[in-house]
């Protein structure tokens, strides 16, 4: 829901990418994010928290270190090999399913550092992505029992505005801030995590 509503709002604001890489990225997530659903049904929740830490802090570092390509969104022309798009969304696909946070905490890094997209049509591209490979993964859980409607209700009330409310703060932040507020994101996450 709350990918829905962002990527609505990056839509009109021109920061969602539409080339091949995105319905390739797409297609390896649909795949492959049951396959991390049913993995996260054999694995220890004390080995989840702390994978699921360590991946974050480690992309959190590698988005530190390198800097985003360009800022312009325009530019942008999807670069990469096919292959390596396939490859980034089976990867995506299985770490949503494992670790049910959708794939944007590692697709967004992803696209930086290994397709060189700008930080801000990372974001949105993202979550277009992520609204496929979530319900998949959500579907999956469902059937297995690890969904608790109670809570999801009022996070879903508060998570569609505030999507909605995040994507269009986006424009009035320098790509820079972004990425490094990002980052700042991922080390806290990592450490609270821990």
């Amino acid at each position: 829901c709350t990918s829905m509503s962002g990527a609505y709002t990056h839509f009109r604001n021109r920061n969602v990418y539409f080339g091949p890489a995105t319905w390739i990225i797409m297609a390896g997530a649909f795949v492959f994010v049951m396959a991390g659903a049913r993995i996260n049904s054999y694995l220890d929740p004390a080995q989840l928290k702390i994978a699921f830490s360590f991946l974050i802090l480690i992309t959190g570092v590698g988005l530190f270190i390198r800097p985003s390509g360009t800022s312009d969104t325009k530019d942008f022309r999807g670069g990469g090999h096919w292959m390596t798009h396939l490859t980034l969304g089976a990867f995506i696909g299985t770490l949503s399913g494992i670790f049910g946070v959708g794939g944007g905490f590692f697709l967004v890094p992803a696209q930086v550092l290994i397709m060189n997209m700008p930080i801000k049509l990372a974001v949105g591209t993202s979550l277009f992505i992520i609204i496929l490979s979530s319900a998949v993964g959500a579907l999956t859980h469902g059937l297995q029992g690890n969904i608790n409607f109670i809570a999801l209700i009022p996070l879903v009330i508060g998570g569609i505005p505030a999507a909605f409310l995040g994507a269009s703060l986006v424009p009035r932040i320098a790509s820079k801030h972004l990425q490094y507020a990002f980052t700042v994101l991922l080390v806290c996450t990592s450490g609270y995590m821990l």
